[in-house]
């Protein structure tokens, strides 16, 4: 199981609060399951293009979630928290530059910190309980940098 147990107990306890602070922010149509099994990259003559594949968990959500998750997945054990608030930017950079619209960093951040949240809530779970049965070669890993990025994002009350 989850060896955060009373991290997450406390994280569910305050949904009430935290899950109106999330509902407000602005949601778009995300992939919900953004993690290395599920993207490739292809080549054209602008460069890489990444190219999400299985998109049966999509539903709506803020932007940042897709980040998030990614991130628990993807990083380094030697990431500085530095680096981590590059990718952060750089994904809100992205998003107003393509799509012409003005988020406030605060409320970036703000939406980053409760999607590790919803992480913790809705889709880690479901990753250690399929760990249970038949053990993810990824799950301690991704579990370390949720713990990480919690600990340098997420814990604003």
């Amino acid at each position: 199981g989850l060896p955060s147990l009373p991290v997450q107990q406390k994280i569910i306890s305050t949904i009430p609060s935290w899950w109106k602070e999330l509902s407000a922010l602005p949601h778009t149509l995300i992939h919900n399951d953004f993690n290395p099994r599920n993207l490739a990259f292809r080549r054209t003559d602008c460069g890489l293009r990444l190219c999400a594949y299985d998109w049966e968990l999509a539903t709506i959500g803020v932007p940042q979630h897709d980040l998030a998750e990614l991130l628990c997945f993807v990083l380094p054990e030697n990431v500085d928290r530095n680096t981590v608030q590059q990718y952060v930017d750089q994904f809100l950079l992205a998003l107003q530059k393509t799509h012409g619209c003005n988020i406030s960093a605060l409320e970036w951040q703000a939406g980053f910190r409760l999607s590790l949240r919803h992480l913790i809530v809705n889709r880690l779970p479901l990753y250690a309980l399929i760990n249970k049965f038949k053990p993810q070669r990824f799950f301690a890993k991704t579990l370390q940098n949720w713990y990480r990025l919690n600990q340098w994002f997420g814990t604003h009350e």
